[in-house]
């Protein structure tokens, strides 16, 4: 399985949630114009299809920030040494003369 495809499935309940409070506040704002209101449960039950799509464009954008991490990365140990390895206290604050 790929990493997108694992980040999906780890992220839907979330993509699901938020496809079913939108939808059922859309018809809130519909009703406005005289559209009838979906009822929470129908908004829960169109959001578990619904909410795959969107969750799965979330996981790709998170799993492309990951691969840019990794590629930001040092390697091998040659790269590891030229990275400066002061305590954070020396770089921000050297010593006073």
């Amino acid at each position: 399985m790929s990493r997108t495809a694992r980040l999906t499935l780890m992220l839907w309940p979330f993509g699901m949630g938020a496809v079913g409070v939108n939808l059922f506040f859309a018809s809130l704002i519909g009703s406005w114009v005289g559209l009838p209101v979906i009822p929470p449960v129908w908004a829960a039950i169109v959001s578990i299809p619904l909410g795959l799509p969107p969750t799965w464009f979330f996981a790709r954008y998170i799993v492309g920030l990951m691969e840019q991490a990794e590629e930001d990365r040092p390697i091998c140990e040659a790269d590891r040494r030229s990275v400066s390895h002061q305590p954070v206290r020396q770089v921000l604050m050297p010593k006073m003369l």
